[in-house]
């Protein structure tokens, strides 16, 4: 990649606002993420039953994240 493409993106991220624009999308993605398997976590209805998740993002140059 040429040397002036690398300080674009770099001097983008710095001046990226990550609370602003990146923490939403990637609440927007875990939101539809467990919507789409709301009806299958603890289908057998236990009481007082809970299951640990996380997910994972990469962020790319271009400042998009993916799960």
């Amino acid at each position: 990649m040429h040397q002036g493409r690398v300080g674009q993106r770099r001097r983008r991220a710095a001046q990226a606002d990550v609370e602003g624009d990146l923490v939403p999308k990637m609440w927007e993605a875990a939101r539809v993420a467990f919507a789409a398997v709301g009806g299958r976590l603890n289908p057998a209805r236990h009481r007082h039953c809970f299951e640990l998740f996380g997910l994972d993002f990469m962020v790319d140059a271009d400042l998009r994240a993916r799960a």
